[in-house]
């Protein structure tokens, strides 16, 4: 659908940094944002940031303290 699922992030030398996951419903709507970070040594963070929140349309977004 031309959806964007994922997005990854490097910094300016190109090492990875991490990575946005969009999580969709059938019809396309953004559900959540969650970011993927990689803390060192063989340890990850993945935290939900944002939320959507729909009623019968969208509502607004619900964004994480943390992020």
């Amino acid at each position: 659908m031309g959806n964007r699922i994922a997005k990854k992030k490097y910094n300016a030398a190109g090492a990875f940094l991490g990575a946005d996951f969009y999580v969709r419903d059938a019809q396309g709507n953004n559900l959540a944002l969650y970011e993927y970070k990689d803390i060192g040594s063989n340890m990850v963070s993945f935290t939900c940031n944002e939320r959507n929140v729909y009623g019968s349309s969208r509502l607004g977004v619900y964004k994480n303290k943390n992020s």
